[in-house]
């Protein structure tokens, strides 16, 4: 047990404390504010969370953004300590630290950042270009686990007696299901469309492809899924599909979710994998329309849906993950940035969501996306060799702490019209070559 000394508490000094002791260093823990029951108590450790001098214990000084409630203005200034950056510095005579790691922990988790005025994208997302992490250069690094490792590295230099549960990484394949095919089962107006597109840039070798596909000569470009399974059950991967199942729109481009053909191949991947939700576009603030899609997908697969992703990783904070509570989700797998890998909430670790503006935990656990495909887009080099040189050092981030590596593609991204120059094949099988050396 570890022991815990706080001169007050409040909801989210209950849940970081939970979530470094109990859950990242699987230890349970009292909190204390009794100064006499805390010293005369027995524990592996003890943790002065005060401004108080208390015999036997490591000492931190709180910053007080635990203690507080609302909403403030409140970015952290940044400073390097053997190249991981810290914050909320709190140099106090007699502390054992000269920062607060634990309040630090709570900013990022509680993603803090995305409740401050901000400008938004053309989507309405939280920009990567807002973040602390972004503009002080450590996106690339999981500094939420960073620091609970320090924690835990400086509590056992005080109390040897003291080791945190030992954690190994694990990883977890996902695939966003936008648009399951190409051509097929698009019905005679979009595919007229779509021929009339082609032919308009004149794109021959399209309008060809199109045609031998809705022939039965060819399979559907989009229709990569049976390669994938392939994949999977030559690697032992147990993936997550997350499938768009909504009305047909500007930006949601699926099969409509009665189409029968769509409803076969939805039933199939539950046997590959789990099946998660992709909500719609419009539904991160629409909680009607989220229910639906929720309830029509659980009704075709004939289980409860608990698993979400939101369509353009789309989120408004806290609004969007209510709705996910209200609808029966569970398990979010939104928490990443489509523009660039890294730790959008500095941790390779699923966590609880707490609601800053109703001062609570919410039931939903926030699993962090490292990386989609879409996020390389933009790099100057787009061989293998170059991309993985982005990509190792973020699984090699993510193992170090033993955390959850989960990894977005799409299927249309393996076929032969992916719509970009990525050698996405070649990358995502040494990501799993690497994974299964790595981590078995």
């Amino acid at each position: 047990m570890i022991a815990v000394f706080s001169t007050g508490t409040s909801p989210r000094l209950e849940y970081i404390l939970h979530h470094i002791i109990t859950v990242m260093w699987g230890h349970p823990y009292r909190l204390f504010q009794s100064e006499d029951e805390f010293v005369e108590s027995s524990a592996e450790a003890k943790i002065n969370y005060s401004d108080l001098q208390l015999e036997g214990a490591f000492r931190i000084s709180p910053h007080g953004l635990l203690l507080e409630t609302g909403i403030r203005q409140l970015r952290p200034e940044i400073t390097w300590h053997d190249g991981t950056p810290h914050c909320f510095l709190e140099k106090v005579p007699g502390a054992d630290m000269d920062w607060d790691p634990i309040a630090a922990c709570f900013y990022f988790l509680s993603r803090y950042e995305e409740m401050l005025p901000h400008t938004p994208d053309a989507h309405g997302r939280f920009r990567t270009e807002e973040s602390v992490a972004f503009q002080n250069n450590f996106l690339h690094l999981a500094v939420v686990d960073r620091w609970v490792a320090e924690l835990a590295e400086a509590l056992h230099r005080m109390f040897l007696a003291f080791n945190p549960a030992p954690r190994k990484a694990s990883f977890q394949p996902t695939y966003d299901i936008d648009q399951a095919y190409a051509y097929r089962e698009k019905g005679f107006l979009i595919n007229a469309a779509g021929f009339a597109k082609q032919l308009l840039h004149g794109n021959l070798k399209g309008i060809c492809n199109r045609a031998k596909v809705l022939a039965g000569r060819e399979s559907d470009p989009y229709d990569t899924f049976a390669l994938l399974r392939q994949l999977h059950e030559a690697e032992g991967l147990r993936p997550t599909y997350f499938v768009l199942f909504a009305p047909h729109s500007t930006h949601d481009k699926g099969l409509s979710p009665g189409n029968r053909t769509f409803r076969e191949l939805v039933r199939c991947l539950k046997d590959d994998g789990k099946v998660g939700l992709h909500a719609s576009y419009g539904s991160f603030r629409n909680q009607e329309a989220l229910r639906h899609e929720k309830t029509a997908l659980s009704e075709c697969l004939g289980n409860e849906v608990t698993g979400n992703r939101f369509h353009y990783l789309r989120l408004s904070l806290p609004e969007s993950y209510r709705n996910l509570v209200a609808a029966g989700i569970t398990d979010d797998y939104s928490m990443g940035y489509t523009s660039n890998a890294g730790f959008r909430a500095g941790s390779c670790t699923p966590f609880q969501y707490f609601d800053l503006q109703q001062e609570k935990a919410l039931p939903l656990t926030i699993h962090p996306l490292l990386l989609m495909e879409n996020c390389f887009f933009n790099s100057e080099e787009r061989t293998e060799a170059a991309l993985w040189q982005q990509v190792r050092p973020l699984l090699d981030e993510s193992i170090r702490y033993g955390g959850e590596i989960v990894t977005l593609f799409h299927n249309h991204s393996f076929g032969p019209m992916p719509g970009h120059d990525l050698p996405t094949m070649e990358l995502y099988l040494h990501l799993i070559k690497y994974m299964h050396d790595t981590c078995r």
